[in-house]
């Protein structure tokens, strides 16, 4: 295949994602019965076709972060509808090379579930949206904290990474059972949630 069909190949593919996430039917429902059975459940970036493109291109990860905005307001009103109380939140991933913005996601629990808090919660920091995001519609309608997205490694494992991703800010750290281990900041993500709930429900 030459360069020129390549490069219509791949703009066909890329209007069609986009025309797939503004879809409002492409707007994905809460899964009731899995969240009747386990009280809690997410809807991933990576369970959706787009995960095809690697590594995904920057266009795409306002675009997906303007659908998980929407499908936020559409699992609030379902949610509203059923449940008393419950805990929804969105997770935003930072838009860099590593491409952890693959681990964006909408997460619900209910019940017994909602209760429960997340260790990567602990500590919120003053970092605010990335600008690649402050445009997305209707994310100024949720209040944001952020946090450190925190890596661990051994000694060994860290010499590895360092030598595929370096200039990482990283230190010396104990794991919960004495270990030395190589701590690295590989990013940062934000918890957004509608106003007047709590970041941490318990």
């Amino acid at each position: 295949m030459n360069r020129r069909k390549r490069i219509r190949g791949t703009r066909r593919h890329c209007r069609a994602l986009r025309a797939h996430a503004e879809r409002p039917t492409a707007l994905r429902p809460v899964d009731i019965l899995w969240l009747t059975r386990f009280q809690r459940t997410s809807f991933n970036v990576t369970s959706e076709p787009w995960d095809e493109m690697q590594p995904l291109p920057p266009l795409f990860q306002p675009l997906w972060a303007a659908r998980l905005v929407k499908t936020f307001q559409q699992w609030s009103a379902e949610l509203a509808d059923r449940y008393p109380s419950f805990y929804l939140a969105l997770e935003l991933h930072s838009p860099d090379k590593l491409n952890t913005f693959r681990q964006s996601r909408l997460v619900v629990r209910v019940g017994e579930q909602q209760a429960q808090d997340d260790s990567r919660y602990r500590r919120a920091c003053t970092q605010p949206l990335p600008a690649l995001y402050q445009t997305v519609p209707g994310i100024d309608a949720l209040q944001w904290l952020a946090y450190e997205q925190l890596f661990y490694y051994t000694p060994e494992e860290f010499v590895e990474y360092n030598a595929r991703v370096p200039n990482k800010p990283f230190w010396e750290g104990t794991t919960a059972h004495g270990n030395p281990c190589i701590v690295v900041l590989a990013g940062w993500f934000w918890v957004g949630q509608a106003p007047g709930t709590e970041i941490h429900p318990a």
